[in-house]
């Protein structure tokens, strides 16, 4: 064989060895790396999603926090009559036990002289009964004393519910009523209470609230230091706040004033109502 040929037989056997020495990733077909391509691709797309924005209108969320006496009532009526006198008006501060009201007494005081009297014949007959020592006589003479003793306990009883007292020490906050004006049983005549510890419902994150907690609130042009006395379920006028914060509950705060600082009636400012537009 010439060497020129020889030479040329053993250039091509060198490539033929080369050829098949090559890794196994050079022989993937050319779609592997387009398949690649599209997965890097899915991974770093972005999606965007718009909505038109909405102001809401924060009158929706709106609701009056109001502070109010821990201990208040209303006096009422407990008879019919006529009002004599109104002996306190509002602003006044009275001890436990004072008379704030006082009813038109003249048929409860006749009442009164009457079963005085049914009570010192009942006496008498009771006395003639046993003089006579007739068992049954004495037996009828007891129980028609008995009867008329109950009556006239009954009727002092209502003579003095002509004279209408507070339970306990406080201030009178309103009156309902005027000298001379007729009432019925039950009618309201005043708004007293003790304003020395106030209370004040409000809502709150249920997740971040416990009852015995300190808590501040701004009530208008101050911030004041209370103490959370429970946490109840939402009450029904704060419902449209769930649109906002879903985990919500109403809370009792405890004020303590006794120095008079607050007054009953001051409005309460919470965050999470909010006073300007909602987006």
């Amino acid at each position: 064989m010439p060497i020129k040929q020889h030479v040329r037989s053993i250039g091509l056997l060198l490539l033929i060895v080369l050829f098949a020495s090559f890794p196994a990733a050079h022989s993937q077909p050319p779609t592997a790396g387009l398949e690649r391509s599209a997965q890097a691709t899915a991974e770093e797309r972005v999606v965007i999603q718009r909505e038109a924005m909405r102001l809401i209108d924060p009158k929706r969320y709106q609701v009056a926090l109001v502070l109010e006496p821990v201990r208040k009532l209303t006096i009422a009526a407990p008879i019919s009559g006529r009002i004599r006198s109104m002996l306190r008006q509002p602003g006044d501060k009275i001890i436990s036990g004072t008379t704030v009201v006082r009813l038109d007494d003249t048929v409860q005081a006749l009442l009164v002289k009457q079963s005085q009297a049914n009570l010192k014949v009942a006496e008498i007959e009771l006395r003639r009964a046993k003089k006579q020592s007739d068992t049954d006589l004495v037996d009828l003479a007891k129980a028609q004393h008995d009867s008329a003793k109950a009556a006239h306990e009954l009727a002092k009883f209502r003579l003095e519910q002509t004279n209408i007292r507070v339970p306990f020490a406080g201030e009178v906050f309103r009156t309902h009523v005027i000298e001379g004006q007729v009432v019925a049983v039950g009618a309201p005549l005043c708004e007293f209470g003790d304003p020395a510890q106030l209370r004040v419902e409000i809502p709150v994150d249920r997740k971040s609230i416990k009852a015995k907690q300190s808590i501040k609130l701004t009530i208008e042009d101050r911030t004041v230091e209370g103490t959370v006395e429970s946490v109840l379920p939402l009450a029904a006028k704060f419902g449209p706040l769930r649109d906002l914060v879903k985990s919500l509950a109403s809370a009792t705060v405890l004020i303590d004033n006794e120095g008079g600082r607050l007054r009953p009636g001051q409005l309460v400012d919470v965050a999470i109502i909010p006073q300007q537009f909602v987006t």
